[in-house]
């Protein structure tokens, strides 16, 4: 669950990224950064080295403005698209606050999204958690691609009652921030948050 840090007044976000192998995770987290490290004073690291195959899983932190005088960090991490390691995945998975699913659009990839999807279900199942409560935002990427499936019939196969969807072009950088900004709001819209301690009584 989100951690709130009432000393600093601010506010940690878990988020996973999930999807199958070339679905545009990383491609998602490179976007993210390259569209807001002008903004941010403070870095862990930069992303150059992010696409290495042997990678078991990218991580990014980022800052994302405020939420009720409270600062908002996100810790992004994308979810092994293999089963290779259940306790990575468990590890992983454990205190998260919500999660991207990031559909391939191209016709010939819709069989792995849609094990990834139910993937993504069974392991939020397995950390005791309820779907339909668990913010989810699912992204339809490579939407440029002329194999793209139509929105319509993608929406029918990759349903979750009250999980927005957003169109995406990763590698373009379009989408990406959208569907940030929807998962954020949706996590802090279910918390509640203490007034800061610098607040006026």
């Amino acid at each position: 669950m989100a951690i709130i840090n009432e000393e600093t007044n601010e506010i940690h976000l878990k988020i996973l990224l999930v999807g199958a192998q070339g679905c545009g995770k990383t491609t998602n987290l490179q976007s993210l950064y390259k569209q807001t490290a002008g903004d941010l004073a403070t870095r862990l690291f930069d992303l150059h080295g992010m696409s290495a195959r042997n990678a078991f899983f990218d991580f990014l932190p980022l800052t994302l403005g405020k939420h009720q005088n409270h600062d908002v960090r996100a810790h992004l991490y994308t979810l092994p698209h293999h089963t290779m390691l259940p306790s990575m995945n468990q590890a992983l998975l454990a205190g998260a606050d919500g999660a991207i699913l990031v559909v391939d659009s191209r016709l010939a990839k819709l069989p792995q999204s849609e094990e990834q999807f139910v993937r993504m279900k069974d392991l939020v199942r397995l950390a005791h958690k309820n779907i339909h409560d668990f913010p989810v935002v699912i992204q339809f990427n490579h939407r440029d691609d002329p194999q793209a499936v139509p929105m319509e019939a993608l929406r029918l196969a990759f349903h979750l009652e009250n999980s927005p969807t957003v169109e995406s072009v990763a590698v373009q950088d379009i989408g990406t921030v959208e569907c940030l900004d929807a998962l954020a709001d949706m996590i802090l819209n279910q918390m509640e948050v203490p007034a800061p301690l610098d607040a006026p009584v």
